[in-house]
C-alpha cells in the first residue's frame, strides 16, 4: 500500500488512534514508508493518522537530514502526560 499526506477535513484525522499491539514486519516496512514519505516531503516528523493510518505511531528526526539514520526515532503507543507551565 502507497502511503500518502491526508488534510483537513479527512475524518482520520479526528479519530482517537488504535495502540500498536505487536511489532512485525508489516509494522516495520509502515515505518519505512512513513520516513521515505516525511523526508519526500522535507518533514522532521509524520504521524500514522497523517498517512490514513489509525495507529498510536509516529516517526521524526529533528535533523531532517535523511542521511543522518542516528536521529531518526519511532515512537510507539505514545502517552502525553500532565505538563507543567500555563
Amino acid at each position: 500500500m502507497e502511503l500518502k499526506i491526508i488534510h483537513y477535513p479527512h475524518p482520520t484525522l479526528r479519530h482517537v488512534s488504535k495502540p500498536v499491539k505487536r511489532v512485525d514486519a508489516e509494522l516495520k516496512d509502515m515505518i519505512a514508508q512513513m520516513f521515505a514519505l516525511m523526508y519526500r516531503h522535507e518533514g522532521v516528523g509524520l504521524a500514522a493518522n497523517q498517512v490514513d493510518l489509525p495507529y498510536r505511531l509516529f516517526v521524526a528526526n529533528p535533523s531532517g537530514d535523511p542521511e543522518n539514520k542516528e536521529a531518526e526515532h519511532v515512537f510507539i503507543n505514545p502517552v502525553l502526560r500532565g505538563g507543567k507551565g500555563h
